[in-house]
């Protein structure tokens, strides 16, 4: 039984329960806006959630048929403060315009209402990128309000994972169930295989570093978590045999990741080199505070 969302303040060493509010505890994703500290949204078995007070109470978001639905995938738009979207289990994407508040269902073109990933282009918050179980990529270029499919070279149609390079926005990572990771260098109108498929080819998640070119981050829930230096060409393995559920880069220092997963929160402060344990015990997702160095949450 999951235990709803925990907050430290000091890295990890003690935890506090912050589930005030929260009416459902099995939180599969976290998402902190990077605009406020103190506004923190979470996925849940039964809808979307919504603190303003750093955690300390939550509330539900509007419109209540989202009770009814799993949130697998949270994206916060890093240039428009008040946009944030939720990746829905049957609904599409959900679209809210106020840091969360309140939100429209926007599935117009999306052929497939099972959404596990969620990506925005960071320095345009109208192109927007989702993962589907089934269908693909589906790209937005209007906030979310209409979806066409982008899938050319993609051979793999359950997608888990989507990401942006922030150093170079045309260029778009997918991670799939069965077939590893693919790229696209041109805002995912086309897609080629990013290097051999590793482990299983389930990849959970993938996370760009925003400050070296070419660096990427793979986790899967079976056989690990991988590093590419040359932009997906090639990738080493970082730790082996690790059941990942999220892997989060912390906004403050690109050195620094967190791995959420069966047994343990891991973090390693050297790009993936080492790893050090956190807590022990499963943890579902990872989000870091975007101001205050060693301040994060996390769903157990």
């Amino acid at each position: 039984m999951q235990e709803g969302v925990f907050k430290s303040t000091n890295g990890g060493g003690t935890w506090t329960p912050m589930n005030t509010g929260l009416g459902n505890l099995a939180v599969h994703t976290l998402a902190m806006s990077p605009h406020n500290p103190a506004h923190l949204c979470v996925g849940t078995d039964g809808g979307l959630f919504l603190s303003t007070d750093a955690g300390s109470s939550w509330s539900p978001t509007a419109p209540a048929e989202l009770a009814n639905h799993y949130i697998y995938a949270l994206a916060w738009s890093e240039t428009a403060p008040g946009v944030i979207l939720a990746g829905t289990m049957g609904a599409g994407v959900l679209r809210s315009l106020d840091g969360g508040m309140t939100g429209s269902i926007c599935a117009t073109g999306l052929l497939n209402s099972n959404v596990y990933a969620l990506a925005l282009d960071p320095t345009n918050p109208s192109t927007i990128y989702a993962g589907t179980w089934g269908a693909g990529v589906f790209k937005s270029t209007d906030g979310g309000a209409n979806w066409s499919p982008s899938n050319a070279g993609l051979s793999e149609y359950h997608v888990l994972s989507v990401a942006v390079d922030p150093n170079n926005p045309a260029t778009v990572f997918a991670g799939t169930y069965a077939k590893g990771v693919f790229k696209s260098i041109d805002g995912g109108r086309t897609w080629t295989p990013a290097g051999a498929i590793f482990g299983d080819g389930w990849i959970k998640s993938i996370a760009v570093d925003p400050v070296t070119p070419g660096v990427v981050f793979a986790g899967t829930p079976t056989t690990g978590v991988f590093k590419s230096y040359d932009g997906g060409a090639t990738w080493q393995t970082l730790l082996s045999s690790s059941c990942l559920y999220q892997m989060v880069m912390d906004p403050l220092n690109h050195e620094t990741l967190y791995i959420a997963g069966c047994s343990a929160l891991l973090k390693s402060t050297d790009g993936g080199a080492t790893w050090n344990l956190c807590t022990s015990g499963k943890t579902y997702a990872v989000a870091c505070d975007p101001v205050t160095p060693n301040v994060f949450w996390v769903s157990m």
